[in-house]
């Protein structure tokens, strides 16, 4: 029997439309709402109004970070706008 991955690799990408990466988090359980949440909060502490939206993966799944630009998703999201503050 193997060893066998299980968690979400979660990727979060700029808001500027492009493939650019702004962060990525391994997370050691599958529960993509608690990964939101935890997004959500991350972003507001640190004003992260860069951060557009999010893909996650499962690390069953061996998807690297380069990879992580093409491949679908097994969730996703988006961000709702944030304005910087000064």
């Amino acid at each position: 029997m193997g060893n066998k991955k299980s968690g979400l690799l979660v990727v979060v990408f700029n808001n500027d439309g492009g493939n650019a990466i702004a962060e990525w988090f391994e997370y050691s359980r599958e529960q993509p709402d608690e990964v939101v949440n935890l997004l959500k909060y991350m972003r507001k502490k640190y004003n992260a109004y860069w951060w557009g939206e999010y893909k996650m993966f499962r690390q069953d799944r061996n998807v690297t970070l380069t990879q992580s630009t093409k491949e679908k998703p097994d969730y996703e999201g988006k961000f709702r706008k944030m304005k910087a503050c000064k």
